[in-house]
């Protein structure tokens, strides 16, 4: 019988004004943790006239990240910070971060490179502490799933 465990899963930004991993104790993620998705399908079917198909195999790898943290996460400033330098200094480092989430456990693997913050969160001040969600856009994610098995 396998088992699934957040703890086991790590994700690291890298970039020109940050170096940090986000999992394990204290780093703050929230219920939601990280959710890497494409943009794009992989194929696009095209119908003919006479009831046949054409697929197209699309080059595109690009993606989105949403990273949930608790307000109370030390990783938030982190990425205030790296948000902050990244879009003063323009295209010089804008859109040169690297995301990696790795589970060694259940052998899933993401490597997502030219990364670049979509938006400043939104962060709503109210009687419960809240959950910021950045946004990654990603230019090429290459996934790989693992098995989750035991040894």
């Amino acid at each position: 019988m396998a088992t699934y465990s957040f703890l086991d899963l790590a994700m690291s930004i890298n970039g020109p004004n940050i170096s940090a991993t986000i999992g394990g104790p204290g780093s703050g993620a929230s219920e939601e943790g990280f959710v890497p998705s494409f943009e794009e399908d992989s194929d696009v079917m095209t119908g003919g006239a006479d009831g046949d198909v054409m697929h197209s195999l699309t080059a595109t790898k690009r993606g989105t990240i949403e990273l949930h943290l608790l307000k109370t996460s030390p990783i938030n400033a982190l990425l205030s910070y790296s948000y902050n330098q990244d879009r003063a200094n323009g295209s010089q480092q804008w859109g040169q971060n690297v995301i990696v989430i790795n589970n060694p456990v259940s052998g899933d693997h993401y490597n997502c490179s030219r990364c670049a913050f979509r938006r400043f969160p939104s962060n709503p001040y109210q009687m419960r502490g809240n959950i910021l969600v950045w946004i990654f856009n990603v230019a090429q994610m290459d996934p790989s799933l693992g098995a989750l098995t035991i040894q």
